[in-house]
């Protein structure tokens, strides 16, 4: 059967339409007509109709359809009925069982926009109403046909995943930023790879003996002083690594050799923990930058949500 109607689920109004007839026998010989002069008739007992049903009987219709003769038999038509009958499908377990929950999940999720990165259980809210929503759009999706139309319900879900997604990537983003200690958003291997290649654009002659061994002297009594410094927060100062833009470089913007501390996968995972006063002013910026982001999340992107929420309500109206 084509069924019309299903891209509006669970709003929809199913309808079909049936085909009675003869394909052996002409209308030479069988000629169906419409009984009554409309072909049907519902109820007219105390036990017709239905209750706690999914479908209800809402409108049929019937008409006769004549087909032409095939050529062999010019003189014989093909009459049969076309009866367009129409269910409407009970929507209020749907709202209950998963609309609404979509929507909870989703104002969950959003949630995490007020919690502090330092609680880890920021994203995992946020991953935890990612879940829910996925959960829901499944035990929906199973009562559908396996069809490449999109239903209104699937759309919905679409939507209310987006913006689970949206947390997830906001709250990754913010404790990025919480936590990064380091002047620019440049990785430590590119930042590598440009003094490298700078140096090598500037000259590819050996350097002098002298000059050579002035640099390994400099580097070793860099190390020394890193090695037996007690207090690295109080031994530099910030306006001596300022760069040309005022922003405070990190160690990693030396041109000395970075030690394994200074490494990505080995510096210190807490934010208050630091090497060195560059990274303490550094890290300073990156946090209100990150508190920037959540208040312009807390604002926007529920906001957001309630506009998708009106545009897929205003739809179920027009359907009603």
């Amino acid at each position: 059967c084509k069924f019309k109607g299903l891209h509006h689920f669970p709003f929809d109004k199913l309808s079909c339409i049936i085909e009675l007839g003869s394909w052996s026998h002409s209308g030479k010989y069988l000629r169906p007509t419409l009984y009554d002069g409309t072909g049907y008739s519902v109820g007219g007992s105390d036990t017709a109709g239905e209750a706690f049903s999914e479908f209800r009987l809402t409108n049929v219709t019937a008409e006769v359809k004549v087909y032409p003769p095939y050529p062999v038999d010019p003189q014989a038509d093909w009459p049969v009925l076309l009866y367009d009958v129409e269910f409407a499908r009970s929507w209020q377990p749907y709202i209950r069982g998963y609309l609404v929950a979509q929507i909870v999940f989703n104002v969950i999720g959003f949630a995490c926009f007020w919690l502090p990165i330092q609680s880890g259980e920021r994203l995992g809210l946020a991953i935890t109403a990612m879940l829910s929503a996925v959960a829901a759009d499944l035990v929906v999706v199973a009562k559908l046909p396996s069809a490449s139309e999109l239903t209104w319900m699937q759309k919905f879900s679409i939507g209310s995943q987006f913006f689970a997604a949206i947390c997830i990537l906001e709250s990754v983003a913010v404790a990025y930023f919480f936590y990064l200690s380091s002047s620019s958003l440049c990785p430590a291997y590119m930042r590598g790879l440009m003094r490298l290649i700078k140096r090598l654009h500037m000259g590819n002659s050996a350097q002098p003996a002298g000059k050579a061994n002035d640099l390994k002297n400099s580097m070793e009594s860099c190390y020394s002083a890193r090695a037996t410094s007690q207090d690295p927060l109080k031994k530099v100062d910030p306006s001596d690594l300022a760069d040309e833009n005022g922003w405070i470089k990190d160690s990693m913007d030396t041109d000395f050799t970075p030690s394994l501390d200074t490494a990505a996968s080995l510096r210190p995972r807490d934010a208050d923990d630091f090497h060195h006063r560059s990274q303490l002013v550094n890290n300073k910026h990156w946090k209100s930058i990150s508190r920037r982001i959540d208040d312009v999340a807390r604002l926007v992107i529920p906001s957001m949500y309630v506009v998708m929420l009106a545009i897929f309500l205003s739809e179920v109206d027009d359907i009603a």
